[in-house]
Parts: structure tokens; sequence; C-alpha cells
């Protein structure tokens, strides 16, 4: 089985069979969508922010956020499952940037400074591509530290779901339900080096505020 993921054409098959079912679930589930007032104002502006979630919340992100009239891009990673997610997300006008900025000064790291730079949302799942779950791993400190650019935390949930087994606690939505989504308010990048442990507190704990509020939702 891992060989045959491996094999582009096998990418691209599951990458459309993927596509189709977040669409399915989007369109015939009724959707509440929460953003707060800061971070829609930081969005109206287009001036470029980190998108941050985590990666067990994934599945229903691209729909909303191919509604942001920005240049989207995520960081993925470049094994077989996580060129899988590059060619879904392909789908919903979200492009990638592939690699890991756990280490400063990666390909990863520049390629997301230029975008941000150049007022680009850039995506990052903060306890990807590996774990452990919720945790903020340094790449998107140092991504936001460097290009002080704020961070907007988001999240969804839905009423009929299965959480499966996996490392992540992957959230899987299902067709026909009703699900919400929350935009939490942005998160200011650290002003120096010694105030990325602050930071990283401040978005882990709006992460796990928000994905609460969201599992707690009152359909």
């Amino acid at each position: 089985m891992k060989k045959l993921i491996k094999k582009q054409w096998v990418q691209e098959i599951l990458a459309f069979i993927g596509t189709l079912y977040i669409k399915l679930v989007w369109y015939t589930s009724r959707w509440a969508v929460q953003i707060h007032p800061e971070s829609q104002k930081i969005i109206n502006e287009g001036k470029g922010f980190i998108l941050c979630f985590w990666h067990g919340r994934l599945l229903m992100m691209a729909p909303e956020i191919s509604k942001i009239k920005a240049p989207k891009h995520m960081l993925i990673s470049a094994h077989a499952d996580g060129k899988i997610i590059s060619k879904t997300m392909s789908y919903f006008s979200v492009k990638t940037i592939a690699g890991s900025t756990k280490k400063s000064g990666t390909k990863a790291l520049r390629e997301s400074l230029n975008l941000l730079k150049g007022n680009a949302i850039v995506g990052f799942t903060p306890d990807g591509p590996r774990g452990p779950r919720y945790s903020i791993a340094p790449g998107v400190l140092q991504c936001a530290y460097m290009s002080q650019k704020q961070i907007i935390p988001i999240t969804y949930s839905c009423k009929r779901k299965k959480i499966l087994k996996s490392w992540d606690r992957f959230v899987l939505a299902y067709p026909f339900n009703k699900g919400c989504l929350l935009i939490g308010a942005p998160i200011l990048p650290p002003e120096n080096k010694e105030a990325f442990e602050q930071t990283s507190s401040n978005l882990k704990k709006k992460l796990d505020a928000l994905t609460n509020e969201a599992d707690l939702w009152p359909y």
C-alpha cells in the first residue's frame, strides 16, 4: 500500500475523490461561520497573514479559505500523504509550499517569508506533519517573527463526525450535517526571540479554546 500511494496517478485519484467528498460535505451541510472582528479587518486589508489550525481539523478548511481574495498557500509535507493533501488543496485554489520549517533558514521558510512579504496568506498546521498532537512547532513562530505578520487561528467541528484513531485524532465530517467554522482573534508575532515561548503558549491556548468552543457549538 505504501508503494502504491507513492505513485502519482494514485495520488491524483485519491486527491480527486477527497475533493469530491469535501464538496459533498460542505454543500449538503449547514455551516455557521464566525469570524472575530479583528481578524476580519486583517482579511479585508489584504496585507497577508499566517493562518493556523490543528492537523486533525484540516478536512473542512479549504472551502472557506478559498473565499478569501488573496493568494493562498499552505505548508505541506513533501511525503506521499502530503502530496495527496497538496493536490486536493489545489482544487480550492490553495497552492503548496513543500517541506518543513522546523529548522530556520530552510527553503520552505524562505518561500513562506517571500509570500508573506507579497501579502499572501500562508497556512500552517503547527502540530504537523507528524505531531505531537496539539503542539506548536518552532517554524511557525520563526516565520511570524521574521515576517512580523499576525497569526490567525481557525478551526471547525460538526454535529455528526467520526474521530479517527490517528496520531492527530483526525475529524472526519459526514455529509448532510450541521457544522461550524470559527476564526479567532489574531495573535501578534513575537517581537524578539525571547518572546517565542509566550507567543507559542498564546497560540496553543487560543487554538485549544477555539476548538473546544467549536466542539461544544449549540446546533
